[in-house]
């Protein structure tokens, strides 16, 4: 008897371990359900970051080009009277600085320029002649100091009462070179020293008003508008083939005058 109630005690004992442990198994399981994530997407977060915009270009009003920061904007602008004769004017040095130039007729069908730069850096800027009115006309919306030695009397007048900035065959920021090839047309000035001048005279900054420009992402489109239309073939009603379009301007010429020395032939290069 004893022994088979002993027998009975043990065998209830172990199906309580039994029962204990899996009561403990199953909470054990429903508690790593709780904490093990559900089938399916669910979301990571991310710690912000950063939002990487492209970098806002700046642009110059004078050239159209894209500068470093507003203070080349702002830098100041000159305006150069430059000879462009035979008798010494060429050839001319720093030109190719100049951010816009325009050319007329100064005499005796002869043309000069009116150079317009932006702190220039150049070395050497001339030869520098003197101003006609209708220059100084076009130099106005650009806010530069009008470079020149001497002018007409209508030019003169028109700088002295206006308003400008001026410098006017000035030994101070300006030199005459010894070249005997260049007689008259040997006045010349520097980067530095108009800088200088600038900085001498109180002149400051200047607020440029150049012409109206495509943005880049204007001007693309243009591109692809013209890419897009020389593949089109269109057909009149009469049959003909209406396709030719007008052919891309790939350069303009200027007559003056009689004088084919001062006739000019400007290049278009679309890719630059």
């Amino acid at each position: 008897m004893n022994a088979e109630k002993s027998k009975k005690s043990k065998t209830n004992i172990v199906l309580t371990i039994c029962g204990v442990v899996g009561i403990l198994g199953g909470v054990g399981l429903g508690v790593l359900g709780v904490m093990m994530p559900k089938e399916g997407p669910h979301e990571v977060s991310f710690p912000d970051l950063p939002s990487l915009k492209p970098k806002n270009e700046i642009y110059s009003p004078l050239t159209g080009l894209a500068v470093e920061s507003e203070a080349d904007v702002t830098a100041p602008t000159y305006c150069i009277q430059t000879p462009n004769g035979t008798d010494g004017a060429r050839p001319q040095v720093g030109l190719n600085q100049a951010g816009v130039v325009f050319e007329a007729i100064a005499e005796a069908g002869i043309t000069r320029f009116a150079a317009i730069y932006q702190d220039p850096t150049s070395a050497v800027i001339g030869p520098i002649r003197s101003l006609r009115l209708y220059y100084l006309q076009w130099d106005t919306p650009f806010d530069c100091t009008i470079v020149h030695a001497g002018g007409a009397d209508d030019a003169i007048a028109a700088v002295r009462n206006g308003g400008y900035k001026d410098l006017s065959e000035n030994y101070e920021y300006m030199y005459r070179s010894g070249s005997g090839n260049r007689l008259w047309n040997n006045l010349f000035t520097t980067g530095a020293y108009l800088k200088q001048m600038n900085e001498d005279w109180g002149y400051g900054k200047s607020e440029v008003h150049g012409f109206a420009r495509m943005t880049p992402d204007e001007s693309r489109r243009t591109r692809i508008d013209e890419s897009v239309a020389e593949k089109l073939v269109i057909t009149s009603p009469a049959g003909g083939d209406t396709s030719k379009m007008s052919p891309k301007v790939t350069g303009a010429g200027i007559y003056f005058g009689g004088w084919p020395n001062f006739n000019v032939i400007y290049n278009y290069d679309a890719e630059k």
